[in-house]
């Protein structure tokens, strides 16, 4: 038993080095821009020994890269309209302390779609709220013991009435 106690104690003496890595894949609803319209994708992301819930929820706004047969792009439309997601209320990165509630800011700066190039200055704005919001739900409530995400929408006027909390009962009733 000393011996291999000894052993122990010694391997961490031993050259070389010993890295330990965790991969931590999420796996995030995100809105993207299609000819068709704005659809609902999954996109992954990779990372290491970081795993929080405020990081997966703030995925939903993340630039992504979409393959089409004319190479990759970000599609994230509420990416590539500037749409953030913020914890500017009291939040622990590691732990949830809000019980079975996530409170999240989404952050829309004031835009003029008619100032943005083509397809983009077509866009309903209320559309592209909306699906983001649903997404980031759906993002904010994949661990079971969330059960509501209260959203406080900051940055321009006309869609701070999407402020809520909401459930599953009630984020599809716009």
């Amino acid at each position: 038993m000393k011996k291999l106690i000894l052993v122990l104690l010694l391997i961490p003496l031993t050259s070389g080095n010993i890295i330990v890595t965790q991969e931590i894949v999420f796996i995030v609803s995100q809105p993207i821009f299609t000819e068709n319209g704005i659809i609902e994708s999954k996109s992954t992301y990779v990372f290491f020994l970081n795993y929080s819930i405020p990081k997966k929820t703030s995925l939903t706004c993340a630039e992504n890269s979409v393959i089409t047969e004319r190479g990759s792009s970000n599609r994230n439309i509420a990416n590539i309209l500037g749409l953030k997601i913020g914890f500017s209320r009291r939040w622990d990165d590691m732990y949830i302390n809000f019980g079975d509630t996530v409170k999240v800011d989404l952050i829309i700066p004031v835009l003029r779609l008619d100032t943005l190039d083509e397809p983009y200055s077509s866009l309903d704005m209320e559309e592209v709220i909306k699906a983001t919001i649903i997404c980031l739900f759906k993002n904010a409530t994949l661990y079971d013991f969330i059960k509501y995400l209260d959203l406080n929408v900051i940055g321009c006027d006309e869609f701070e009435k999407y402020s809520n909390v909401y459930s599953k009962e009630n984020i599809f009733k716009f």
